[in-house]
Order: structure tokens, then C-alpha cells, then sequence
């Protein structure tokens, strides 16, 4: 049994905080004094917190590297004309492409088949390039992790359940459709997969849609471009004798 008690994160005092105010001034107006101090005690028994909200903004310390930096800018124009054997090149020859086996430059070109005209290579990593990281602390060896959803992930919500939006003033609609009322509007949060299962973007499409549930509570639908799961592609990049190299290239867990 874990007997360990659960560590709140900033969003989740924020609303602590916010909840015990609202208590207590509703409490001194209604109840009698010896009152307060106990309800106050109770709702802030270990787990009977829940955030309203939690957010994951945008990170990409790529830049604090300017030979990772000039690499990304190289692999971002190979990846827009389709320039394969640059991608290859850069390819670790252990490289992981899945938690299947798989692995090395043989086994990256069985799953992506990068040689075919509808391959999801290109966009898939075109996508992760745009889309930030960070560095890990990792000696001798510097490592970069993209994308920022997937190096940022805070460790208290679930990656197989949660996902991330990826924008502001991202409209939760009441149905799938484009013309549907708004119930929610929002802005790099973090919110729970409703009923379906995670697909990688480059799978779901940009037109999908994507029932999601608020840390709120607020049930709706949200367009596949702007929320993204944790556990959707990322690629891990290391850097080995002066040269930067894919050792990762996964999805999934």
C-alpha cells in the first residue's frame, strides 16, 4: 500500500489557496466560529485537492546551443524538400524507433517507409522540429528532447490519459463541428482524454476531432491540431563527437 503523501504542484496550492479563502469568508457569515477551523482541516486532507487548472506552456531552450540550433535548422530544410538521405545521415546507428524492437537505420525505414510518397515521415518531424524541447542534463554526452509536450511533461498527471493544448484561446466545442456552441475556451492547458483512444497526430489528421475533458469538468470537443499527448512522437537527439545524431525516435510507452 502507498502510504506516501501526494505532492501538490503550483496550480494545485493556487487553487488550494483560492478554495480556503472562498470557505472561510462564506463560513464566517453562516456559521458559528468553532465551525470554521475543522472544514478547513478537511478539505485540505492529502488528495482532496484537485486543480481547476494546470498549464504547459511552450519551452524550446534550443537556442542556448548554437551548434544544436544550426543542426535543427539543417534537419527542418532537409525534412521540407524530402531530403532522405540527410535524415539518414544523422541517424544514430542504434537508433530506437520503437519499444518493439526495431531498432537502427533498417529498422527506421521498415516503420516509415520514407521511401513512398504517403509516408508520415515528413510532417511528423517537421511537426516535432516546430514544436520546442529541452536539454537534459546527460554528461558527457549533451542531450535535446522535442517536443516540449514530451520534455516538460509534469510528472503528476498521467501521459497515457492527459494531453496538452497547444495554443491560446482554443475553443471546446459541443460537437464535432466547427459552427458548434463553445463551452470552454483554452489556453495551453493541460486536459484528460474523454472516451477515446490516443492516436498520433500524424494518424488522427489535422481535421479530427478529440473529445477532451477539462480539469474543470467541462466535456467538449477540440480540433486534433491544437492538443497533443505527451506520449505522441518525440525524438531524442544526442551529441556525439562534435556532431548531433537521432537516438530516439518513438511513440508510445
Amino acid at each position: 500500500m502507498n502510504l506516501r503523501t501526494p505532492v501538490m504542484s503550483a496550480s494545485e496550492w493556487a487553487c488550494f489557496a483560492v478554495t480556503c479563502l472562498r470557505v472561510l469568508q462564506w463560513s464566517r457569515r453562516n456559521l458559528r466560529q468553532q465551525w470554521v477551523l475543522p472544514i478547513l482541516l478537511a478539505i485540505s486532507t492529502p488528495g482532496s485537492i484537485l486543480a481547476a487548472e494546470a498549464k504547459l506552456y511552450p519551452v524550446d531552450d534550443g537556442p542556448k546551443d548554437s551548434s544544436f540550433l544550426e543542426f535543427r535548422q539543417k534537419l527542418t530544410n532537409a525534412a521540407k524538400v524530402r531530403d532522405l538521405a540527410f535524415v539518414l545521415s544523422v541517424l544514430e546507428p542504434t537508433v530506437v524507433n520503437s519499444f518493439g524492437g526495431s531498432e537502427g537505420i533498417e529498422g527506421f525505414k521498415e516503420i516509415w517507409s520514407p521511401e513512398k510518397t504517403d509516408t508520415k515521415l515528413w510532417e511528423t518531424l517537421l511537426l516535432i522540429l516546430a514544436m520546442g524541447g529541452s536539454y537534459t542534463p546527460s554528461e558527457p554526452e549533451p542531450q535535446f528532447w522535442a517536443p516540449y509536450v514530451f520534455s516538460r511533461w509534469p510528472s503528476d498527471f498521467d501521459s497515457f490519459e492527459h494531453a496538452a493544448i497547444l495554443a491560446e484561446k482554443v475553443r471546446v466545442r459541443s460537437r464535432p463541428d466547427p459552427k458548434a456552441p463553445v463551452v470552454a475556451t483554452l489556453s495551453f492547458d493541460i486536459v484528460k482524454f474523454a472516451d477515446q483512444s490516443w492516436l498520433p497526430a500524424a494518424e488522427a489528421g489535422q481535421n479530427a476531432w478529440v473529445k477532451i475533458v477539462t480539469l474543470a469538468g467541462v466535456e467538449g470537443l477540440v480540433s486534433s491540431r491544437y492538443v497533443r499527448s505527451p506520449i505522441d512522437y518525440r525524438i531524442g537527439f544526442v551529441k556525439k563527437n562534435g556532431k548531433w545524431l537521432i537516438k530516439v525516435f518513438v511513440a508510445g510507452d
